[in-house]
């Protein structure tokens, strides 16, 4: 039995030149597609794409996956289908990929957001502790400070919401675009049907 090795490349309908974010853009766009249709044979398509995505985004794993690759096409020309070492490359590959893709991904907006959040918190907190301590005058010399922290955290918050906001209305949209697009170039093919 032929060992038959994935192209992730063809797999994402990418080029092996990709960048990373075409890497992204290209899954996103096809799990897009391909979501919510239930089929089991979808599932495994979108098993394959996930992990695709993880070994074609990590240049750690592209490397590898790209070394296997090239044996594998050497062996085709040359006749030879039967590799252990190419079998056995991907098996770890595809375990790595899993492995990469259970690990949480960092979010640097996110992560920046909530630190200030935290941090204005806090000091919001030692103010109020502060003025408790130094009693009614020192809690009314502080209480444009704190009315500024609470505005300022106010913001925050009106920010945050107004984001995740738009970022439903987008998703959303996209969606609904994907489906205006499905059923016009559906309409196409019914029209370009003898």
């Amino acid at each position: 039995m032929g060992t038959k090795l994935d192209d992730y490349y063809g797999i994402l309908g990418l080029d092996p030149t990709a960048t990373p974010g075409q890497v992204r853009a290209a899954f996103r766009l096809l799990a897009l597609a391909r979501h919510r249709r239930g089929a089991t044979r979808i599932a495994r398509q979108l098993e394959r794409m996930e992990e695709a995505y993880e070994v074609l985004r990590s240049p750690e794993l592209r490397q590898r996956y790209d070394v296997l690759l090239a044996k594998a096409r050497e062996a085709s020309s040359a006749g030879d289908e039967d590799l252990p070492e190419v079998k056995h490359g991907m098996r770890e590959l595809r375990a790595s990929a899993r492995a990469q893709a259970r690990r949480p991904r960092s979010d640097p907006e996110g992560d920046r957001a909530r630190r200030m959040g935290a941090m204005l918190q806090a000091t919001a907190r030692r103010l109020a502790r502060e003025s408790r301590r130094l009693g009614r005058e020192a809690a009314g010399e502080n209480a444009p400070l704190l009315r500024q922290i609470e505005t300022e955290d106010r913001l925050r918050r009106f920010r945050e919401e107004r984001a995740r906001r738009i970022r439903r209305t987008l998703d959303v949209a996209l969606w609904l675009l994907l489906v205006a697009s499905v059923a016009v170039l559906g309409l196409l093919a019914l029209r370009a049907a003898p």
